[in-house]
């Protein structure tokens, strides 16, 4: 079985912002951590969602900053057109 090591940039969660977007490391119990696709964010009543500010059915390990993801190919290669 491969193990996927994630390091480069996460950071400890006492260490998270709170009310600002991340991308966690998360766990369900079940696999190896793993990030989300989408951000997060630690409220006073713990991590949620972003986007629906749900709480999280994963346990969060580690952050690190949320960038948002830049146009598709597609989309980029339509405008050069």
């Amino acid at each position: 079985m491969r193990v996927i090591q994630y390091s480069a940039g996460w950071q400890p969660l006492d260490s998270a912002p709170m009310d600002k977007d991340v991308t966690l490391l998360v766990t369900d119990g079940l696999s190896e951590p793993y990030p989300l696709k989408l951000p997060s964010r630690l409220t006073a009543a713990g991590w949620v969602s972003s986007a629906k500010g749900t709480p999280l059915t994963v346990t969060p390990t580690k952050w690190k900053p949320y960038s948002a993801p830049g146009p598709s190919w597609s989309r980029t290669r339509a405008s050069r057109r």
